[in-house]
Order: structure tokens, then C-alpha cells, then sequence
């Protein structure tokens, strides 16, 4: 598709060229042509990385790139390419992930115009896990797959949500109903999520999917900033709980549904902060560049 409205894709990376190379390859070859390619370098130390972009750049006309000059953190890497977006359309797309088949966009687009009201449109995901290779595929089929309205899919999602934010968004829409897209460590990206189902028009694309790679990667559970979040959970339960108000006013959920998501939170927070302690990950601290969130960011 040559025609279509112009969408960004966001690449957020730090040291990891080899997968960053994967991730660009399976957007350029994309059947939907009008693509804005913004990477943001979060001041990688690798000069391979530099190496993979300016391989890039000579190939495709189509990317942009900024390299910041110092260390701005994962989440502050997402949000600035979010908020410097040329298209209306805006999806991120992390550096160890790849588009599995060159109709994603194609596919993702002819969904969204579909329906005026659609703010959100996002593929299945695949985990593959480097270790043993194995890929667990179509996880979201199981989910939404039987979805219908936008109640069906706000029941589904306030259950587990995290990778949707992977998809395809409308940003005008997102700003004519006041929901800001960000990554938001206080809140995660769940929160930022929900917001977008309980205002409705967020769709699932089956047939198409994301492939991301799972890796044993504890910088995220070693860097302080993390540990902060696992301590603030108190702040993030009031920002559900004022998430659930409106939900409730907009489609009588039921509260049993958001302490599912309360009691995930407090479980993840848990998991932090065991993992803090281990003693191999406070040795492993102390010789971190705190600075780094992910080291993939």
C-alpha cells in the first residue's frame, strides 16, 4: 500500500545492533510503504550500533534518527518518540522485536480505517525465548479472539494487558478523548492501556503478529528506578481505582475484574523487590551504570 495516511514507527534502542538489524529489516520490508522510521539511540556505547543505523540510513530514505546525547532513561526514550511523531499514526516497536510477515502494517491500517471511532489497533504476539529457542505463538488469539464490543474487549483486557501497547494507535483520537500515550513507570503501560479500552474503540487484528524476544536480562529489576516503582504501588493502585470509577460509570463493570489487576500489580512489585535482594543483584548494582533502565532502551 503506497497511498495510505503516513505512519511513524517508533524504535527506542541501546546496544543490542543485532537485533536492532532484525527490527529494521522487518519494517522496510513492509507492503505499506508510507512510513515515517524514527529511531531514538539512547547514547549506545556500541559503535556497532551507530554501524547497523548508518547501514540503514543508506538503504532506506525513509528513516530518521536522533542519538541522545546522554542516557535519558527507557522510559523518557519511548515518550520522546511518541511526542515527536510526523504521522497521526503512531506505533512503537522495541528493538528486540520483530514484525513476523510484511502485511503487519497493511493489515493493522485497513483495520483502523475501518471504523472512525477505532483509537487502537494491535496484532497477536509471539515470545521467543533465546535460551531454548522455543516460541510461544498466538497469544492473543486466546484472549480477544471471540471479542465483539467494547465492553467484550475492556473485560479481557483489564484481566492482563501490556503488549496492545504495541499497537497501532490514532493519536487526534487519543487526544480528542484526553488519554496521553506514554510509557509512565509510576503507572506502567497498563495503565495508560485501560484508559484507551474503557474510552472504547481498541480492536484486535488476528493473523497477524509480533514476535518478541525473551532474554535473562535483570538490568530492569536492578536499577534503582525500578525499585522505587515496586514501592510506590500505593500511587499506582489509587490511579486504578480511579480508572475503575470510570470504567464503572461507562459500562457497570465489575469490581472483581479490577482486583485482578490490583492483586497482578502487587505480585509484580513482589517480584521486584525479591529480585533487588538477591545477592548476586545487589553485587551486579553496584557495578551498573544507573543511569541504564533497559538495556535494550
Amino acid at each position: 500500500m503506497k497511498d495510505g495516511p503516513l505512519i511513524t514507527i517508533g524504535i527506542p534502542t541501546y546496544n543490542r545492533p543485532e537485533k536492532l538489524k532484525r527490527t529494521l529489516d522487518s519494517i522496510i520490508t513492509q507492503n505499506y510503504k508510507n512510513l515515517d522510521i524514527h529511531i531514538s539511540d539512547n547514547c549506545s556505547t556500541s559503535k556497532d550500533t551507530q554501524k547497523v543505523i548508518s547501514s540503514f540510513i543508506k538503504k532506506d530514505k525513509r528513516l530518521r534518527v536522533v542519538r541522545q546525547k546522554k542516557n535519558i532513561g527507557a522510559v523518557n526514550n519511548f515518550n520522546y518518540l511518541s511526542r515527536n511523531s510526523k504521522g497521526n499514526y503512531f506505533m512503537w516497536i522495541a528493538d528486540d522485536m520483530q514484525f513476523s510477515s510484511k502485511d503487519l502494517l497493511e493489515k493493522l491500517m485497513d483495520k483502523m480505517i475501518e471504523n472512525d471511532n477505532y483509537v487502537l489497533v494491535f496484532p497477536d504476539f509471539n515470545k521467543r525465548d533465546l535460551t531454548t529457542g522455543e516460541i510461544f505463538e498466538n497469544t492473543y488469539s486466546k484472549i480477544y479472539g471471540g471479542c465483539k464490543t467494547d465492553y467484550d474487549y475492556l473485560s479481557k483486557a483489564v484481566r492482563k494487558s501490556t503488549y496492545e501497547i504495541y499497537g497501532l494507535f490514532n493519536l487526534a483520537k487519543l487526544k480528542d478523548a484526553g488519554i496521553p500515550l506514554r510509557f509512565n513507570m509510576g503507572e506502567y503501560e497498563q495503565a495508560t492501556l485501560h484508559r484507551v479500552f474503557v474510552n472504547g474503540g481498541a480492536r484486535f487484528v488476528s493473523g497477524v503478529s509480533i514476535t518478541y524476544d525473551i532474554e535473562d536480562n535483570l538490568s530492569t529489576s536492578l536499577h534503582p528506578a525500578y525499585l522505587l516503582l515496586s514501592m510506590g504501588l500505593t500511587l499506582g493502585l489509587l490511579t486504578y481505582l480511579k480508572i475503575y470509577i470510570k470504567s464503572k460509570y461507562s459500562y457497570d463493570i465489575k469490581l472483581r475484574l479490577y482486583m485482578i489487576i490490583l492483586l497482578n500489580r502487587l505480585k509484580y512489585s513482589s517480584m521486584l523487590l525479591v529480585s533487588c535482594f538477591r545477592l548476586r543483584n545487589i553485587k551486579r548494582l553496584l557495578k551498573s551504570n544507573w543511569i541504564e533502565t533497559r538495556s535494550y532502551q
